[in-house]
């Protein structure tokens, strides 16, 4: 997994959701990696997890109001056509 950000690592597309007792966000770095962060209500620690290492960039988040589900692009790099389909003999 990626290290955690550090205070001088940006950050972009930050999103926010609220599940009735905690705040979650999500963001990715420039390298790719997407975290989260979740802090209870009236607590003053935050909590960072890596949701994604490497090649990711504008998560979202969402309460399902049993879940949190995060969902980011993943790059590939260079746009390419469409593939043609592949056969089996």
């Amino acid at each position: 997994m990626a290290s955690e950000p550090g205070s001088n690592d940006p950050l972009s597309s930050p999103q926010i959701a609220w599940t009735g007792s905690k705040v979650m966000i999500t963001a990715a770095d420039a390298a790719g990696n997407a975290y989260s962060w979740w802090q209870a209500v009236g607590s003053a620690t935050s909590n960072l997890q890596t949701v994604a290492s490497g090649g990711y960039s504008s998560p979202s988040i969402a309460w399902t109001g049993s879940s949190v589900i995060i969902a980011a692009e993943q790059d590939y790099g260079q746009q390419q056509g469409p593939r043609a389909p592949t056969t089996r003999a």
